[in-house]
């Protein structure tokens, strides 16, 4: 009797509670939005390799709608990165029955498989010299390098926009589980009127040896585990560089890549340093 009653409790505590730590914190950031239910893909939507020969002769095995005669072409006139515009044709109808491109736009701007490859090439960290490469082993056209580039820039952007937002969103939860229900015993009020909560921090560069260019610091609420803020720094930018010889260079007109003018060796406190300054005017939040 004892065995099924604890049996029962341990079922239901597994459905009530998060099975893993990064559960715990979706539901703590979650956003009830009705409008994402419609903007899901369906099940059975996926991008598909295919060779084009197959693809003609499966497209000649079909009837056309308006004599149903098989007497259906394909050919394939041009190519928009990964996209390529495909013509069906009926000889017996002399009309044209698909005269569109395989990949719809994301958002009424971009193709969305341009937009996915782009994303997947750089979370894989996979150039466009490589994926040039790859392409013409796989027989198929490559994306231009400015179509790369310039989908590599709204790419970050909406990276950097998701986890700005992502943050925003974890500090309010912090603000408000500390000013409602204070999680430690060392829970208080700043001068400011700021929680004070307590973190951890950390950095790291982009490669060892204390010679990076580039490095972030990273802090971590102690109660929620949620990532409230990160500071990336850079005292280096390819492009100021590579133009500074030149007398005639405006470095206003390229999004500057350094923000920093120390050694890699400083970066760590000099992050975890403008994390803290920022968190109160930004957050409302005092750090410890």
């Amino acid at each position: 009797m004892l065995s099924s009653v604890l049996d029962t409790a341990g079922s239901e505590a597994a459905t009530t509670q998060p099975a893993s730590a990064a559960e715990r914190k979706i539901i703590l950031t979650a956003i009830t939005n009705a409008d994402n239910t419609n903007k899901r893909l369906p099940e059975d939507f996926i991008y598909v390799m295919m060779n084009s020969m197959e693809l003609t002769t499966m497209v000649s095995l079909l009837c056309c709608p308006h004599c149903f005669d098989k007497k259906l072409t394909m050919c394939i006139t041009q190519s928009k990165g990964m996209a390529h515009l495909i013509k069906i044709k009926c000889l017996n109808c002399e009309i044209y029955l698909w005269p569109d491109l395989t990949s719809k736009k994301s958002n009424n701007v971009h193709l969305d498989i341009n937009v996915r490859a782009v994303a997947a090439l750089k979370e894989s960290g996979i150039s466009h010299s490589k994926f040039d490469r790859f392409c013409g082993l796989m027989s198929m056209p490559c994306m231009h390098r400015n179509t790369y580039n310039n989908l590599a820039n709204i790419v970050n952007t909406a990276i950097i926009e998701a986890g700005e937002e992502c943050m925003i969103r974890a500090s309010a939860v912090v603000h408000g589980r500390n000013i409602s229900q204070p999680l430690t015993t060392d829970d208080r009020i700043s001068s400011t009127g700021c929680p004070v909560i307590t973190v951890s921090f950390d950095g790291t560069w982009h490669k060892r040896g204390h010679s990076s260019h580039s490095g972030n610091g990273t802090v971590i609420d102690f109660d929620t585990g949620l990532v409230i803020d990160t500071e990336v720094l850079s005292n280096y930018c390819c492009v100021c560089d590579s133009n500074s010889a030149e007398l005639n260079f405006d470095a206003s007109k390229h999004m500057c890549q350094k923000n920093f003018s120390g050694s890699a060796n400083a970066m760590e406190a000099a992050a975890a340093s403008k994390i803290c300054s920022h968190s109160v005017a930004s957050e409302n939040l005092f750090m410890a």
